[in-house]
């Protein structure tokens, strides 16, 4: 299949490129009421991140690797794959009913890509697509684009690499390409052909169908750059804000062709990074005027630049759908409401540091803030019982509200603390009796007469 630098589809107009925008992976931070471990926290909720690494409590800033199950009350959390706001809400009520937790989680850092997909491509196509993704992109480099595979391999530089075949040969054996080195920056591109999702339970990559191989370019955004950082600016996230990241160029209409054709297969350069180049005088051939943002031999690609645009208006869109009031919510990851992704994408070895696991949660339950009746998480032989029923927390919640005689939807005082589920979701926690049939199947899934493991605390 042959694929057009100018436009960057399919140059016979059949069975063209597919994007979609996705958020592949966000970090949350959360913190407890009291110290403990990575790996505590980590079982305590039953594999509903990723991975957790606990945090210097002084700095905020996690402990470096091998230090990461230092006892600490601050901790980060990866939330793999959320397909929507909504699965961010139910994993909270999942973890709220686990344990307490101070405040309201924060959001440090987030990964959205662009996956371009297409009808019979082989891995060689997609390689020629994210290589030209690469090459097209008008974002400056944080530090110098380059190549890695594996640890203790050398790595080859974009500007050193001998034309743009060496760059799609490089794709297509497996290799990644990044800006910088420093994985803490805020801001970081990272571009890749995707064949393989998560690790498998004998802990090796999973081979992804052909039909969902795809060529991705990502970026990854942290501290400063990130977009926001409460849930509730989580929640209303509109990634369109994030289009200056997905602008691309692409080679002049009116070049001659010998020059298109050395641009196209000869430079290993970056052809559409921002920057200070001379223009040519617009008379006088073999003389420059000024200087121009970008190089003369390229013009904006406005095709795939709108393109990009509507697919992160539909992110935004899919991201911010809320349940429907007539209908009880799924409380259980299914085809319409996938939730998380149980494990971490392998695309980049030595992510982060951290507490991975590759086992999913038990069960998804849908909503946000954490209970005031979870367990308590402390430095005992035996930890505080939790409440494993759902119906058992709303019930004291509804409970402490009539004794109370609360007026508001939503109350906050001293006395009684953060929100309670209730008061922030009365359309998923007033719907009887419905409600009830769904509680008692969450209920047995739980195990309400289960204790949590134990929670040790090693200083």
């Amino acid at each position: 299949m042959a694929y057009s630098l100018h436009t960057h589809t399919s140059s016979s107009g059949e069975a063209g490129l597919r994007l979609k925008a996705a958020v592949d992976w966000l970090e949350l931070e959360i913190r407890t009421t009291q110290r403990t471990q990575a790996k505590h926290l980590h079982a305590l909720v039953k594999g509903a991140f990723s991975f957790v690494t606990g945090c210097n409590e002084d700095t905020g800033k996690p402990f470096e690797r091998g230090f990461e199950n230092t006892a600490s009350t601050i901790f980060r959390c990866r939330v793999q794959d959320p397909k929507s706001f909504q699965a961010i809400s139910s994993l909270f009520v999942y973890v709220g009913c686990k344990l307490i937790i101070q405040g309201s989680p924060r959001l440090t850092s987030i990964e959205v890509s662009l996956d371009a997909y297409t009808d019979g491509a082989s891995v060689h196509d997609l390689a020629e697509i994210v290589t030209d993704r690469c090459r097209f992109s008008t974002s400056p480099p944080g530090d110098n684009w380059y190549f890695y595979r594996k640890a203790g391999e050398g790595r080859p530089y974009l500007t050193a690499l001998e034309n743009r075949a060496s760059i799609v040969r490089h794709f297509e054996d497996g290799w990644n390409l990044t800006d910088r080195n420093d994985q803490s920056a805020n801001i970081r591109y990272h571009a890749y052909v995707k064949t393989h999702d998560g690790k498998g339970d004998d802990g090796k990559p999973q081979q992804l169908h052909a039909s969902q191989h795809r060529a991705r370019f990502e970026i990854t955004l942290k501290g400063k750059a990130c977009p926001c950082s409460t849930l509730e600016e989580l929640e209303r996230l509109d990634f369109t804000k994030l289009a200056e990241h997905f602008k691309f160029r692409r080679l002049s209409d009116d070049l001659h062709p010998a020059a298109r054709y050395a641009l196209a297969h000869w430079s290993p350069t970056q052809l559409g990074m921002r920057g200070k180049y001379r223009r040519r005088h617009a008379s006088i051939v073999g003389k420059q005027s000024g200087t121009s943002t970008f190089r003369g031999s390229t013009v904006a690609d406005e095709t795939l630049n709108a393109l990009a645009y509507e697919k992160l208006r539909e992110l935004s869109a899919r991201w911010q759908v809320k349940p429907r009031k007539t209908s009880a919510p799924s409380m259980v990851a299914d085809a319409d409401f996938p939730g998380i992704s149980p494990t971490a994408s392998d695309e980049e070895p030595n992510h982060s540091a951290g507490y991975g696991s590759s086992t999913a949660p038990a069960l998804i339950i849908v909503s946000t803030t954490p209970s005031p009746t979870a367990t308590h998480i402390t430095a005992d032989d035996e930890p505080a019982k939790p409440v494993h029923s759902v119906r058992a927390q709303v019930k004291t919640e509804g409970a402490a509200k009539q004794s109370d005689g609360l007026a508001s939807p939503i109350h906050r005082d001293k006395a009684h603390g953060p929100d309670t589920l209730t008061s922030l979701f009365p359309d998923i926690f007033n719907q009887s009796p419905r409600l009830e049939a769904e509680l008692d199947r969450i209920d047995k899934l739980m195990g309400e007469d289960e204790d949590p493991p134990p929670f040790e605390v090693k200083s």
